[in-house]
């Protein structure tokens, strides 16, 4: 508990010492976003999405530390391009994914595409892929904010490399990079079962493209070795997929206003102060107050009167 340190009234030089009374900032800032679950029981904040810190608090955040999800889509399409003109597409019916959300940012899963195919001929590749399947390498996926408020996920290989490689007949095919989803509204400071990732393309560019500052993180691709491992060509992915069970993603800083005590009870109201003092109208009075969890330093309430 922070202890108010002084009370002094400019220009008189008088000091009244408020032992009794003791000032606690709301609960910490959290990293937003971030995922877990607002669940009830608790004395951190008043609403069910946990943003709102009062008097009357009854709920608490719990950080998410690892919880196992699948994951599937229904068409997925992946389009490779040179100077803007599409020279390649993949299309595939379906996909399934299993994972596990860890900690409060990130994921890991491993994605298996269904009935692929390019130029009419299957696509295979990866772990124990069965003709007409693609598996991809490990994945690990970290939250971010695209723009203010909207939540996205940037996927991309376990220690970076290729997400995929396969074999669409005699071609072959790697895609190397991150791609980032948009994740649906849905579980934004809310509870809900499922939990949406759409993965858009517009005129051959992956959008969005990054996250709020982050640097560009797109797809690219190589085609039977064109580039000599340079990754040549530009790739996207346009798909919809399905998370279930998820998590909430807290979006929302938690309120800044701050809890007071006196005596170690939580003041809901207003409470008279036992000193009082005479200021001259032409001085303020000024309260200053410091210590750990004050928002800014020295906190200072100044009345004129």
């Amino acid at each position: 508990m922070d202890r108010i340190r002084r009370v002094r009234a400019l220009g008189l030089g008088s000091v009244v010492v408020l032992a009794a009374l003791a000032v606690v900032a709301a609960g910490a800032s959290a990293a937003v976003p971030e995922r877990g679950k607002c669940m009830g029981g608790g004395k951190e904040f008043e609403d069910k999405g946990c943003t709102v810190s009062g008097a009357s608090d009854k709920f608490k955040w719990v950080p998410n530390v690892k919880k196992p999800f699948s994951a599937m889509s229904g068409a997925v399409t992946i389009r490779s391009f040179v100077g803007g003109t599409e020279v390649a597409s993949v299309v595939c019916a379906k996909s399934k994914g299993k994972g596990d959300f860890i900690g409060l940012k990130g994921s890991e899963l491993v994605i298996t595409f269904e009935k692929c195919s390019s130029l009419g001929e299957a696509c295979t590749g990866g772990g124990k892929a069965k003709a007409g399947q693609v598996v991809t390498n490990k994945l690990e996926g970290t939250l971010g904010f695209i723009s203010p408020g909207v939540v996205g996920e940037d996927i991309k290989a376990v220690g970076g490399g290729a997400l995929a490689s396969f074999k669409c007949g005699s071609n072959s095919v790697e895609i190397d990079g991150s791609v980032i989803a948009e994740v649906g509204s849905g579980v934004y400071d809310t509870a809900a079962p499922t939990e949406t990732l759409t993965f858009a393309q517009s005129a051959g560019k992956q959008e969005p493209s990054k996250l709020e500052g982050q640097p560009e993180d797109t797809l690219k691709a190589e085609i039977n070795g064109l580039g000599g491992g340079s990754f040549p060509f530009a790739t996207t992915v346009s798909a919809t997929a399905t998370v279930k069970p998820s998590l909430e993603i807290k979006t929302e800083e938690p309120s800044a206003a701050p809890k007071w005590w006196v005596e170690g009870s939580l003041l809901a109201g207003s409470e008279a102060l036992a000193e009082t003092t005479t200021v001259p109208p032409t001085e303020p009075f000024e309260l200053n107050m410091t210590g750990k969890g004050i928002a800014m330093e020295p906190f200072t309430i100044r009345c004129t009167s």
